[in-house]
């Protein structure tokens, strides 16, 4: 990211160690999980790994989510987008997939695109941080943006709107 292209990565960067060593990455903002998802009444039946044994799987390609399942030992076919692993699920083509849990919570469930879909349980958890090129002065700004909108309560209030209440760190 030293290359001068980009100054600023956001959209849901997992702080990881890769992260970190290749930008200057901002406080944790919103915790979010790797979670299975899985046609609503079923949820019950899958609370554990040992239950999730003989599910075929699809994740995103090279995601986190695909890592998730790996890491259990389970097989997994994979996905351009996370959406497209929802879609799998909910066409009856897979019996799960693992997607992050803000999406989740914000595409499955009653009246959403996906209303026949339901999360069962969390795999992993991480946090999302904001990464900006090595040595730039906008992670220092970032943080104190970020510091005073949790203080006056902006970003509770925008954690509400978009569902992301019990997500939001700070």
């Amino acid at each position: 990211m030293n290359n001068s292209e980009i100054d600023c990565i956001l959209n849901g960067m997992s702080l990881t160690a890769e992260a970190e060593k290749n930008t200057d990455c901002s406080t944790p903002y919103c915790g979010n999980a790797q979670v299975v998802v899985v046609p609503a009444g079923n949820e019950s039946l899958y609370q554990s790994e040992d239950s999730l044994k003989g599910l075929s799987f699809i994740a995103e390609k090279d995601s986190s989510s695909q890592e998730a399942v790996l890491a259990l030992g389970l097989t997994c076919d994979s996905a351009e987008t996370q959406l497209q692993a929802l879609e799998a699920v909910s066409a009856g083509e897979y019996d799960a997939c693992v997607v992050d849990l803000v999406l989740a919570n914000a595409v499955t469930g009653s009246g959403n695109r996906f209303p026949a879909l339901t999360v069962t349980m969390a795999l992993t958890y991480e946090e999302y941080a904001a990464g900006f090129r090595k040595g730039s002065d906008l992670k220092t700004a970032f943080d104190e943006f970020y510091i005073k909108a949790v203080s006056d309560g902006t970003v509770a209030a925008l954690a509400e709107t978009y569902g992301l209440s019990g997500q939001i760190i700070g």
